[in-house]
């Protein structure tokens, strides 16, 4: 399987403002990993018309063969999607999808394991609680910009070195 691109704070198709990644599969992959963890009615609906759901030709937009579907982080919720849903007129030229580097996978495991980063979560930055022990005057100017421009920080408790 492989994660294509992801949504930051889905609220289409029933997500509850959470990181939806687009994912595609072989039919194999499918069927073993992801079909019985869809809900009845989503089984239903790629049992009643699957024609429309697996790629039927290789283009740069899909793989022949290959099933799509969005999944949030834990997979609790998985919704089968045609492969042109990310390309497709619905949206009105604004897409809600970002696209990422294509990270490929072979378990649910090793997906939930991998860290992608969206937008959203960028503006957090880490410091020792050393730093403002140690030296509180640069601490003072880094924590005065951070706060000029929006942008949040911890300081890590327990660090051996700033």
């Amino acid at each position: 399987m492989k994660v294509l691109s992801f949504i930051p704070n889905a609220t289409h198709f029933g997500f509850q403002r959470e990181d939806v990644y687009w994912i595609e599969s072989d039919q194999e992959e499918f069927a073993e990993l992801i079909y019985p963890l869809l809900t009845q009615h989503e089984q239903e609906k790629l049992d009643n018309h699957s024609w429309g759901y697996i790629a039927e030709q290789t283009t740069g937009l899909c793989t022949q063969g290959c099933l799509y579907f969005l999944a949030n982080a834990d997979w609790s919720k998985i919704v089968v999607e045609r492969w042109s849903l990310p390309h497709s007129g619905l949206w009105n030229a604004g897409s809600p999808f970002r696209q990422i580097w294509p990270y490929t996978f072979r378990t649910k495991r090793e997906f939930q394991q991998r860290s992608f980063v969206s937008p959203e979560t960028t503006n957090l930055v880490c410091f020792s609680a050393l730093l403002p022990e140690k030296f509180p005057d640069e601490f003072d100017r880094i924590r005065n910009i951070l706060d000029r421009h929006g942008i949040e920080y911890r300081l890590l408790k327990g660090t051996c070195d700033i």
